[in-house]
């Protein structure tokens, strides 16, 4: 299928470009197209994959599952141009509003006490936490973690002052 160039039509491929398109063309039609070669390819480590993954887990060589996978993943990417078209970006024109706002920020205070007073949530009370604690249950609980916490910095104190008395740290 050889192109005849046109002369002087905008568009028709020169002498070179039809040269290279006619080599094309024969090479195509006795070896057959790169898409033709890699769907081979695909379609091979394809069956070599389910051929793998057919046999019992004992016996299934998992570096060829493995090794067939890369190859059509491989293969899968070569394939891609030639199956779907390459998507161009799109400059899409809007409309941007510039929108004019200030904002109220507080006045800067360096005293971070002072700020917390004045900025405060007015509902807190001073009440302490347990007593906003319904479940008697809670409140047992926390009592008993208190006691341990105290028995436990009693222990720290003996265990401290026996080590001063014999010398150590």
């Amino acid at each position: 299928m050889a192109v005849t160039p046109l002369a002087g039509k905008a568009g028709t491929p020169n002498k070179v470009t039809a040269k290279q398109r006619e080599t094309m063309d024969k090479l195509v039609l006795k070896y057959g197209s790169p898409l033709e070669k890699n769907l081979k390819i695909v379609q091979h480590y394809w069956e070599v994959r389910e051929a793998e993954l057919a046999t019992s887990s004992r016996h299934r060589n998992m570096q060829k599952v493995r090794e067939a996978e890369d190859k059509i993943h491989r293969g899968a990417e070569l394939i891609a141009p030639y199956m779907h078209a390459k998507l161009q970006s799109i400059a899409q024109q809007s409309e941007v509003k510039q929108v004019t706002m200030a904002i109220r920020a507080p006045e800067p205070n360096s005293d971070s006490k002072a700020w917390l007073e004045a900025h405060k949530p007015k509902e807190i009370d001073a009440r302490p936490v347990m007593e906003h604690m319904a479940s008697p249950a809670l409140r047992k609980f926390v009592d008993e973690m208190d006691q341990e916490q105290d028995a436990l910095a009693e222990a720290d104190d003996v265990v401290s002052r026996m080590n001063k008395r014999m010398g150590g740290n």
